[in-house]
């Protein structure tokens, strides 16, 4: 019962809690989401009307919602928890394409206050999660020059798309832009694609549990600084004391671990403490990490 259960009910109110489904709805359905509130105020136009094409946009927004809700209530919140909602919101945006492409249907008009205040909400929840962890906004700090190139490569794209299509004639529009969305979206997703392959591997993993499992014993703890603690968690198959200062890792070594795993980062930016010595240096994917050890 515990694990179908109870695992997943909230326990605390937090901010970033209560902002983390917008963000993560927000992720996995990038750049596609763009398009969604024009997309659901022509599905909810489509209700008004009768036959087989009411019945299933009916279907597809009931089971979005049904889909969102469900995962946003739970207190286990990752981006990858959200991929159910691409089925239904595809083909809602295949029936919004085709409408508007093909059949050459009106476009819904919608206030640019909806999008004004859908940007807002992520601008504050972005603001609330960077307040809340500070893990993140040191990882931000490190990888910044690739999502910032990123970025300004999707923005500078968008406006080329909307300058594209406000300059075309009337008959082309739609399908240019169109095609010019599918080239953001392939180049979004060729972006997400290079930063995965950067992501640690289970090799590299496993290279670290073979020098932590010595140090630290069957089942003793391992610190983690500026290390995200989740995948150490797992691969090593032991507890993850996260800390984020140098008196902090200090008290974990007095009384908790013999252990650390520290990004190379933090390594060079302070001094370790007294006592405490860097025995290996690795890489999780594109970042470099340091094993360190008290001196017993």
């Amino acid at each position: 019962m515990n694990d179908q259960m109870a695992w997943y009910l909230r326990r605390a109110g937090s901010g970033s809690a209560l902002v983390a489904p917008l963000q993560n709805a927000f992720g996995i359905l990038f750049p596609w989401v763009l398009l969604t509130p024009l997309i659901v105020v022509q599905a909810v136009r489509a209700l008004r009307g009768r036959g087989g094409e009411r019945d299933t946009v009916q279907l597809l927004l009931t089971w979005a919602a049904v889909t969102f809700v469900a995962v946003a209530l739970s207190a286990q919140q990752r981006v990858r928890y959200y991929l159910p909602l691409l089925t239904p919101l595809a083909l809602l945006t295949g029936w919004w394409l085709a409408g508007v492409i093909v059949r050459h249907r009106a476009v819904a008009r919608v206030p640019w206050g909806v999008y004004a205040a859908v940007g807002g909400a992520l601008a504050v929840s972005g603001g609330v999660t960077l307040a809340a962890r500070p893990d993140t906004r040191a990882q931000l700090a490190a990888a910044w020059p690739v999502w910032g190139g990123l970025a300004l490569a999707l923005a500078v794209l968008g406006l080329a798309a909307v300058a594209a299509v406000v300059l075309s004639p009337a008959t082309r529009r739609r399908p240019r832009a169109f095609a010019l969305a599918c080239v953001i979206a392939a180049l979004a997703a060729a972006g997400a694609y290079r930063a995965d392959t950067r992501r640690p591997t289970t090799e590299e993993f496993g290279r670290l549990e073979a020098r932590v499992r010595p140090l630290a014993g069957a089942n003793g703890a391992v610190i983690a600084w500026d290390v995200a603690d989740l995948p150490l968690n797992f691969y090593l198959r032991r507890p993850v004391l996260e800390v984020h200062t140098r008196e902090g890792l200090s008290r974990a070594f007095d009384g908790h671990a013999a252990v650390a795993v520290v990004g190379e980062r933090v390594v060079q930016s302070a001094d370790n403490p007294a006592g405490v010595t860097v025995l290996w240096r690795a890489t999780l994917g594109a970042r470099g990490v340091a094993v360190l050890a008290p001196d017993r």
